[in-house]
């Protein structure tokens, strides 16, 4: 009986043993399988965050493309603006200048064609009155 006893105390001791190394071998699965996991859960959030980084670059480049063309477009619309200001401005000086001329000398022909129209008219009428006296006092 004892040998019966101490074959079953080596089988249990067998089987402990056995049942200790597949429950090692169980959580060194486990973990391996929890570590694989969270690998692959690690891949993951990297490839989401490569993919909004990449979403990100892209609306920001197109934002950078539509600024860029807007103040292309501000630019040209600003430089025809002022050129047109430019020119109108020029054209209405230019204008105002010519007129003002026009007028002086007008006015400056106009003074000396009156004056010379007065002055004969005065030596007309003075050579009149002088003839129609001498002429009276002759008479």
């Amino acid at each position: 009986m004892k040998n019966v006893f101490k074959f079953n105390v080596i089988a249990l001791s067998l089987a402990l043993t056995s049942g200790a190394a597949f429950a090692q071998e169980a959580s060194v699965n486990a973990n391996a399988s929890v570590a694989a996991q969270q690998s692959v859960s690690a891949n993951a959030e990297n490839d989401q965050d490569d993919a909004s980084l990449d979403t990100m670059n892209s609306v920001q480049s197109e934002v950078d493309g539509t600024v860029s063309s807007a103040i292309d477009v501000t630019q040209g619309v600003t430089g025809s603006v002022s050129a047109t200001v430019n020119d109108t401005v020029d054209s209405t000086v230019s204008g105002a200048i010519e007129t003002a001329s026009e007028a002086a000398v007008t006015d400056s022909v106009n003074g000396t064609i009156n004056d010379t129209i007065n002055s004969s008219v005065e030596s007309t009428v003075d050579a009149t009155v002088r003839n129609t006296i001498r002429g009276n006092i002759g008479n």
